[in-house]
C-alpha cells in the first residue's frame, strides 16, 4: 500500500440550486501505510451542514503520495461514493 501523507480536502456544500451554503478543509496526517490504517475520518461540522438536500463539492485534494506532493483531482487518485445513512432503531 501507498503512504500517504497530509491529505487536505477543501470542500463546498451547495444546496440543490447550486448556492454554496458552507465550506472547509479536512485534513488528515497519515494513512494508507497497512491494511490496518487503510481508512481515516475527518469531519465537516456545522449548522448548515444539516440539511437534507446538500452535495458536498471537493475543490482541492492534495497529499504527499510515496514522498511526493500530489493533486489528487488533477491525476483522478480520488473517488466518491454517496454516503447513504441508515436507520437507527432504540431497542428491538
Amino acid at each position: 500500500m501507498k503512504e500517504i501523507k497530509n491529505l487536505e480536502l477543501t470542500v463546498s456544500a451547495v444546496n440543490k440550486v447550486g448556492k454554496k451554503v458552507a465550506s472547509g478543509l479536512l485534513a488528515i496526517e497519515v494513512f494508507g501505510q497497512s491494511s490496518a490504517d487503510r481508512y481515516a475520518e475527518a469531519f465537516l461540522a456545522g449548522e448548515e451542514i444539516c440539511a437534507d438536500d446538500l452535495i458536498i463539492v471537493v475543490n482541492k485534494a492534495t497529499a504527499v503520495v510515496d514522498g511526493k506532493r500530489t493533486d489528487l483531482l488533477k491525476t483522478r487518485a480520488i473517488s466518491a461514493r454517496d454516503f447513504k445513512p441508515f436507520k437507527i432503531r432504540v431497542g428491538k
